[in-house]
């Protein structure tokens, strides 16, 4: 019988143990349960963060791209004088030496407005010499004219582009 008692006495040291080491193995699994909370949080806090932060670069992005495309359109519309002395003249371009020796080439289009001494002409009938007066605009790199208006020399004949019907 005391060999049974032993037998329980060692089963109860056993199962103690056994206790000790489901406590210690809960309490880590209870700690590592908080490390993964508080990880995940602190990983959804940095995550918050950084989309918060690229909310920001794009907004600051799209506020860059709108003023750039502003300023664009502002340079593309905006109209600018010259005047000086036509060089050549041709259906779709004409080319006026400045005050300052520059030498400007006009694209010319259906809706570029053309004068001679108050009358509408066209480009190709213009006579090199003459003083000229043009607006124009830049768009892609190329200079658009919008109107034209040229004074003769007085030797020059007035011929108005459309003919007169009688």
């Amino acid at each position: 019988m005391e060999e049974a008692q032993q037998n329980v006495t060692q089963k109860q040291k056993e199962l103690a143990d056994a206790q000790a080491q489901l406590k210690g193995q809960t309490a880590k699994a209870e700690q590592a349960r908080r490390d993964a909370k508080m990880v995940g949080q602190a990983g959804t806090a940095e995550a918050g963060l950084q989309q918060q932060q690229a909310l920001q670069s794009q907004a600051t992005e799209s506020q860059r791209m709108q003023s750039q495309n502003q300023e664009r359109s502002q340079a593309w519309t905006q109209e600018q004088e010259a005047q000086g002395k036509l060089v050549q003249a041709g259906i779709d371009q004409i080319q006026i030496r400045t005050a300052d020796n520059e030498l400007l080439k006009l694209q010319v289009t259906d809706s570029t407005a053309v004068t001679k001494n108050g009358q509408s002409w066209s480009a190709a009938q213009l006579q090199a010499g003459a003083d000229v007066r043009a607006s124009y605009q830049k768009v892609d790199g190329q200079a658009k004219a919008l109107k034209i208006d040229v004074t003769s020399k007085s030797s020059e004949p007035a011929q108005p582009s459309s003919p007169q019907k009688y």
